[in-house]
């Protein structure tokens, strides 16, 4: 798909995630936004393909990188996200709820590679019925997960304004 199009569908999506009072759907409406800029950028078939190219900050990766650096440098609402989604996973790791891949602890701010696995998780969780919207450690995570790509995402977009 053209980049173009790409960038209006992210813009139209990560509107959608402003707009929405459900921290669930907007997670979703968040994750379409990132979900479509990796697929753009990675010549993998799967997302956990691409995702490990996000979380090993491969070359393919740098506008999304670039633009996450940019955000914690500077975002203290991105900042405080990561901060508290940290806390949520030292006080219980993130869980596979299929239970094939080991729990995820993000150590510090600087744990990028285990900060993304753990967004990627919860998705993973959510989509594949293993978040419940009415237990409260669920919707922390989903609204953490949320408030964390909708930041960077405002920060991609923010990039592609200035470079035009």
């Amino acid at each position: 798909m053209e980049e173009t199009r790409i960038k209006n569908l992210i813009r139209t999506w990560l509107e959608k995630s402003h707009q929405e009072g459900d921290q669930f759907a907007s997670f979703v409406f968040i994750w379409f936004c990132f979900n479509a800029w990796i697929e753009h950028l990675s010549a993998k078939d799967t997302d956990a393909e691409m995702i490990k190219e996000v979380a090993e900050r491969q070359q393919s990766m740098v506008s999304l990188t670039e633009a996450y650096d940019s955000a914690i440098s500077d975002d203290n609402l991105l900042r405080g996200s990561v901060r508290a989604l940290i806390g949520k996973s030292q006080e219980e790791p993130i869980t596979d709820v299929r239970g094939r891949k080991p729990p995820i602890s993000i150590k510090d701010e600087n744990d990028f590679e285990n900060i993304i696995w753990a967004i990627y998780r919860i998705r993973c969780n959510l989509f594949h019925g293993g978040k419940d919207a009415n237990e409260l450690r669920d919707q922390v995570l989903v609204k953490l997960a949320a408030n964390i790509l909708r930041q960077w995402m405002d920060r991609l977009i923010a990039k592609w304004e200035h470079e035009n």
